[in-house]
């Protein structure tokens, strides 16, 4: 029986305005949640007052309202202070940045942006606890679909999401789950493990946070600290019973492969000659380092 599902997001602003390449400020974000923010769904965000304010205004503009929860948090370090100060001073040591092969990157130089990735299962777990999740849930990233990354009618986004998922943690991967070491991993920083999507039931989600914050402590006790992908893939090593690994080689088809077949989705741009030439020389080339530990 198909069983309609709560959604829990969160969003913090921790200066992504200011990151290049990776800059998205509260109004970039705002928009990509307008989008999607459509679902007829029970939603339960996390963020500060200001955003609040603005996420409230977009569900009344569609009349869901009464179905919309909001929990302000002030200061987001707050919610595990021992843990943001455990990554913190990982990443403080130049070390650990030099180690990912790209130092650039958030999860390579952002504290807070690991520490906030990190707490995906413990607002779920939060809103378990508040009782205002009973049943399926699932974490949804405020910024899901980029604005219409892939999905882009957003009149299409106006159902209420129901499936009949099994009794597990379901996770979307990019690639097999092999025994990579982790330390590879994070030098290397390949995904695994896609985390805008997790769903599972009310009483996984205490046991999942768990998992990902001793992952977490496990990184930082070695000197390192990464995102949530990593983090989701040692939690599932850890204890691979708990979990359904779905293969997807996009980012947002989980939404219409587990009861959203109605979503249009955009066409892929097709890829020059030239551009396939050079992704699989930069394949090549990461083989070569890895054979030589470069």
């Amino acid at each position: 029986m198909e069983e309609e599902i709560t959604l829990v997001t969160a969003y913090f602003d921790i200066g992504r305005g200011e990151w290049g390449k990776f800059k998205r400020g509260d109004n970039k974000y705002i928009s990509y949640f307008k989008l999607w923010a459509r679902m007829k769904n029970k939603l339960i965000v996390y963020t500060n007052a200001e955003v609040a304010k603005e996420v409230l205004a977009i569900r009344e503009s569609y009349g869901l309202r009464d179905q919309t929860q909001v929990i302000v948090v002030d200061d987001v370090r707050s919610c595990d202070m021992d843990i943001y100060q455990k990554i913190e001073k990982t990443m403080q040591h130049p070390v650990s940045r030099r180690f990912h092969r790209h130092p650039n990157y958030p999860e390579s130089f952002s504290p807070i942006f690991n520490y906030v990735v990190l707490l995906k299962p413990y607002f779920v777990a939060d809103a378990v606890k508040r009782n205002l999740v009973t049943g399926t849930a699932a974490w949804i990233d405020f910024g899901f679909n980029h604005g219409g990354e892939l999905f882009y009618k957003a009149e299409e986004f106006d159902y209420i999401w129901k499936y009949d998922f099994t009794d597990k943690i379901h996770i979307f991967t990019a690639r097999e789950l092999d025994d990579e070491p982790i330390f590879q991993v994070v030098k290397y920083m390949d995904v695994y493990i896609r985390g805008n999507l997790i769903i599972a039931q009310d009483y996984h989600w205490a046991e999942l946070w768990q998992l990902w914050r001793n992952a977490m402590v496990s990184l930082t006790d070695v000197g390192l600290s990464d995102d949530d992908q990593t983090i989701s893939l040692m939690a599932y090593r850890a204890k691979p019973e708990l979990f359904e690994a779905h293969y997807m080689q996009t980012w947002c088809l989980p939404l219409k492969l587990y009861g959203g077949e109605h979503f249009t989705m955009r066409e892929e741009k097709k890829r020059s000659k030239v551009s396939l030439f050079f992704r699989n020389l930069e394949k090549k080339v990461k083989l070569k380092l890895r054979e030589h530990d470069l």
